[in-house]
């Protein structure tokens, strides 16, 4: 059978380089991983919504043994996995290695509009330069 008698083929369409049409951001901030992980972990804060139940049996805050200054900074606990390659890119461990790593200033948002307006100021900074 003919490639030009399938149905859905177009013979034009079969040759040359052809791109996907662009996303409607153009940082690409939005498309990130890093977003999206950081995104779905901002709700740990007190002042914004809970996260549904299956995200939140899965984010743990830090608690560290002795009183210190850092244990009202909104750090999330890392739990240790066995596997370097396929562990670390967990949900339940790459979200809180993600979060940690953002300025406090960001982590405490008073709102999730100031939340979401700081982190992706933060992420095009880390993308281009200040």
């Amino acid at each position: 059978m003919s490639r030009t008698l399938l149905p859905g083929f177009s013979p034009a369409l079969s040759h040359g380089n052809i791109s996907p049409p662009p996303s409607s951001t153009s940082t690409g901030c939005r498309s990130s991983p890093g977003f999206t992980i950081k995104h779905s972990s901002s709700r740990t804060s007190p002042s914004i919504p809970s996260p549904p139940q299956y995200l939140s049996d899965l984010l743990h805050p830090y608690t560290p043994s002795r009183s210190l200054r850092s244990s009202d900074t909104g750090l999330l606990s890392i739990p240790r996995s066995r596997l370097r390659t396929v562990g670390d890119r967990a949900f339940s461990v790459a979200t809180p290695t993600l979060w940690n790593a953002l300025p406090a200033e960001i982590r405490n948002a008073a709102s999730l509009d100031i939340f979401k307006s700081s982190l992706k100021t933060h992420l095009f900074t880390m993308a281009f330069g200040p």
